[in-house]
């Protein structure tokens, strides 16, 4: 994970704090392979919010357009990212997509249990 205070610019050249973000190597069935960075920004004030509700940018890399979780506070929409990066890495895997770390490329990442904590999708025995 990088450093909380790290930061990122989109291509709307805003600047966003770095909430955490990871490095993959992305493989595709079709023999496509790329490194690519996953992050969520800490949340911020929607702009266009009348109320204070909260977003977080969150990228996969060049595998998924950037895109905005948002929520009603801060708690709500940093826990909405991860869902919905959850969601989109699940998709990217029903279409042919894996990801390694670069330390283990050997091995696919069980994203659901490693990053998202569903204890259902882990590979591993637990006894």
């Amino acid at each position: 994970m990088d450093d909380i205070s790290a930061t990122r610019t989109d291509k709307a050249k805003t600047t966003h704090a770095v909430a955490a973000s990871v490095v993959f190597i992305a493989n595709h069935t079709g023999g496509d392979q790329q490194q690519i960075n996953i992050s969520i920004a800490l949340p911020e004030q929607d702009p266009q919010s009348n109320v204070g509700e909260m977003r977080c940018l969150v990228e996969i890399g060049n595998l998924v357009a950037p895109y905005y979780a948002y929520g009603i506070d801060a708690l709500q929409a940093l826990g909405l990212a991860f869902a919905s990066m959850r969601r989109e890495i699940k998709k990217l895997n029903d279409n042919g997509w894996e990801f390694y770390h670069p330390q283990e490329p050997s091995m696919p990442i069980a994203f659901d249990f490693l990053y998202c904590g569903d204890e259902s999708a882990n590979p591993w025995s637990l006894e």
